[in-house]
């Protein structure tokens, strides 16, 4: 049960990283406040805490919002999503080919497999907004090249560096607020303290928010003639497919916090003679099978339809 939680947390980490995040504190705060509640009224002291947390995350879990927090979203849902997706699915097909077509008993198999694992519809890390004839929308979880270590790091040793600059303003601050000669050294001192406690905690503050900031989920819109990955446009007249880069150990993109460390890829687009390099790097151990996925969206976004009678079907070349 723990592993399939922490499994949850580290999804859930890594691709709603700020409401996970948020979550996960706001959990923590109302188990503190509940048994600081149950304290005040019945005097039991701090080992109400140990019944006030878990009493806090089950009560949570109950919560129709949280569900994905918890991954209890209804498995009927999805069921009916999908049942939905194919019936709309076959009777486009029926249309099209004005033949009626059923499922064969192996899918009729599959769907009543209760409580089996579904298949993945993309790619682990990745999602399909929308996909049209003439236009498709994914997301990709992505680390962006550089920044995504040299942010945090450099914000999170300037919060240190920078705490005696906090402590002379808390300082300057307590010193030009009143006059000369009501000049105390203890609130002097307590004025400096809170001005490096604010400065690191700006700091700090800014260190996370880079971090998750430069791991973000990068849009990529295909249309016939463009193709536009997060900020970069590309024209398709000149692109070709994507590409696995080289792999790098400055960052990381877990599914689940249990995952081990693999590091990340960057990508590259065949684009001209030579090719470009994006600033997006994605988990090396899903990088293939990624860039199989996009560049199967990419081929099919634009393409001449299927003809429904195929005027070759049957007819034998002889090889002279």
């Amino acid at each position: 049960m723990m592993q399939g939680f922490l499994f949850r947390l580290g999804r859930n980490l890594s691709q709603r990283p700020l409401e996970t995040t948020g979550t996960a504190a706001g959990l923590v705060l109302a188990g503190f406040l509940l048994g600081g509640l149950i304290d005040g009224l019945f005097r039991t002291g701090p080992v109400i805490f140990l019944a006030s947390f878990p009493i806090t995350f089950w009560a949570a879990s109950r919560v129709k919002r949280l569900a994905w927090f918890y991954g209890n979203e209804a498995r009927s849902s999805k069921r009916d999503d999908l049942s939905d997706q194919k019936a709309k699915a076959q009777a486009a097909l029926v249309t099209e080919t004005e033949e009626p077509i059923t499922s064969t008993a192996s899918e009729r198999e599959k769907e009543s497999l209760v409580g089996a694992i579904e298949p993945r519809t993309s790619p682990v890390g990745t999602s399909l907004v929308s996909m049209t004839e003439e236009k498709a929308v994914v997301r990709v979880q992505s680390v962006i090249h550089f920044w995504c270590w040299f942010a945090p790091l450099t914000l999170s040793v300037l919060a240190f560096l920078l705490m005696p600059l906090g402590a002379l303003i808390g300082f300057k601050v307590y010193e030009n607020s009143l006059p000369w000669y009501e000049f105390e050294a203890e609130p002097a001192i307590y004025a400096s303290i809170w001005g490096s406690v604010v400065m690191f905690g700006l700091l700090i503050t800014a260190a996370i928010w880079s971090y998750f900031a430069n791991r973000p989920k990068v849009e990529v819109t295909i249309t016939p003639n463009t193709i536009r990955y997060g900020d970069a446009l590309f024209d398709r007249t000149f692109a070709g497919g994507l590409l696995v880069g080289y792999k790098s150990k400055t960052a990381e993109l877990k599914a689940n916090i249990t995952d081990d460390r693999f590091g990340v890829s960057r990508l590259r687009l065949a684009y001209g003679a030579w090719g470009e390099d994006l600033k997006y790097m994605v988990n090396s151990y899903h990088a293939n099978e990624i860039v199989i996925w996009l560049n199967e969206i990419i081929s099919s976004v634009g393409a001449p339809p299927k003809r429904v009678h195929d005027p070759a079907a049957g007819r034998k070349i002889e090889l002279l």
